[in-house]
């Protein structure tokens, strides 16, 4: 299993540090960015915020210069900011500077959904199971290819994943703590995408 796991973070970072910044992923980061900073919700506001928010935590402990300016400087409409804000802040910060820890962030809920992946595998079906369904996950390319980016997608698959997986084991043995996890994953899961 760690094995695989391994090879699972080498070709999410394989594929991370290889790729191109698409063109989603400037808008969750200056959004994000934006939400730890300021406050302010107003950037992006099709999608929940938890990616954004995760992805962006990285951010916080560089320089980082924000073409929106300070906080509060002046108040705007949600499409007053000018397409093109997005793009500036990667280029103003470098895109492998500000991007590369922004994906690193996001492969949390990757490694989640691998972690869950197995566990239920393995509680349902067994222990070699377990396995086979965590080697799927560790080299299956949709999985490999949107699991290192920072878009709302695995995150939204992992925490979907990690409510149905609380409800079979809530359906099994029910009790508050289990009712509780089933909420937690629930509102994780509409914090990752509408």
């Amino acid at each position: 299993a760690g094995l695989l796991f391994a090879l699972f973070v080498f070709q999410l970072w394989l594929h991370a540090t290889r790729t191109s910044a698409t063109i989603d992923e400037p808008t969750h980061l200056l959004a994000g960015y934006r939400h730890l900073v300021c406050g302010d919700f107003t950037i992006n506001r099709e999608h929940p915020p938890l990616l954004k928010l995760v992805a962006a935590l990285p951010l916080l402990a560089m320089q980082v210069q924000d073409p929106l300016g300070p906080c509060g400087a002046m108040m705007r409409s949600p499409h007053a900011v000018g397409l093109d804000a997005d793009g500036t802040f990667v280029l103003a910060n470098g895109i492998d500077r500000v991007v590369l820890p922004a994906r690193a962030a996001a492969m949390l809920f990757s490694l989640a959904l691998a972690a869950l992946v197995f566990a239920a595998a393995r509680q349902m079906f067994g222990p070699a199971e377990g396995l086979i369904a965590l080697a799927v996950v560790a080299f299956e390319p949709t999985l490999i290819a949107h699991g290192s980016l920072v878009t709302n997608d695995m995150a939204l698959t992992a925490t979907l994943f990690a409510t149905i997986f609380a409800l079979h084991r809530y359906r099994l043995r029910p009790s508050t703590a289990r009712l509780v996890l089933i909420g937690i994953a629930a509102g994780l899961t509409l914090a990752s995408k509408h």
